[in-house]
């Protein structure tokens, strides 16, 4: 994972809803299904709004006090599941400074979990 990339959201062939408090994504090419809650849900929501990855741990930071390594590893993880499920794309982006890290509101750092049903 790089800090200064942007990850897109593979729209040609996923589908997205959020119902509640869960982000479910449809691969309309395979048919499988993928269900998001808690942290995960937040992270898609960040990516959605084209957040590089350095906001979008400085975020999970600021709303839940975990540590810098634990959210940096986490997120890391997520996003290579993502990756390799095709659902995300890397875009390299020129070092634009620091990211504006919005305002989440607080909560319990876990573990993201990506949920794949066929």
């Amino acid at each position: 994972m790089t800090i200064d990339a942007n990850y897109r959201i593979n729209t040609e062939r996923f589908a997205h809803e959020t119902v509640d408090d869960e982000v479910i994504i449809i691969d309309m090419h395979e048919g499988n299904y993928f269900s998001m809650r808690d942290t995960a849900a937040v992270i898609w929501h960040l990516l959605d709004q084209s957040l590089p990855v350095a906001g979008i741990i400085a975020a999970l930071e600021r709303a839940s006090g975990a540590s810098s390594s634990e959210v940096a590893t986490a997120v890391d993880t997520f996003l290579r599941q993502l990756m390799d499920e095709q659902i995300v794309q890397a875009e390299p982006r020129a070092h634009q400074g620091k990211p504006a890290v919005p305002a989440l509101p607080a909560m319990t750092f876990g573990v993201p979990v990506v949920e794949k049903f066929s």
